[in-house]
């Protein structure tokens, strides 16, 4: 069975926590990596796992986009320590089994009040 967006995030996010890294590490492939749109930046597997046993930062508020044999798609909150909350999107292309994650992209946006809303809710600037 195909890993899932809720599958990997979630893993993912208990790594950041220090909760439990063996399920996230596990299902990195051995040449998997880790892309932002926003730097331009890809980071090996070895650095994604340093980066997620040091950062400060926690992610929460999980959707899922889209889950199919080879992309799982979603997007999630980021919650940083003295900065604004930001939104992350994430589109992952998974392995031929869809059991490990081949690479991981990601562009991250602020949010914004849309001021010609009555209700003034909060959008997604970046992603529109």
């Amino acid at each position: 069975m195909a890993l899932t967006f809720t599958d990997a995030i979630a893993a993912w996010s208990r790594a950041i926590d220090k909760t439990s890294s063996t399920d996230f590490e596990l299902m990195l492939d051995e040449s998997f990596e880790w892309h932002s749109t926003n730097s331009g930046r890809a980071t090996s597997r070895a650095d994604t796992l340093r980066w997620v046993r040091e950062t400060e930062l926690r992610i929460g508020n999980f959707t899922t986009l889209h889950n199919s044999s080879t992309v799982i798609c979603g997007t999630h909150e980021v919650y940083e320590p003295g900065k604004d909350d930001t939104i992350v999107m994430c589109v992952a292309q998974l392995s031929e089994d869809g059991s490990r994650l081949m690479n991981w992209t990601i562009t991250r946006a602020n949010y914004y009040t849309n001021q010609d809303s009555p209700t003034a809710h909060m959008g997604l600037g970046f992603f529109l």
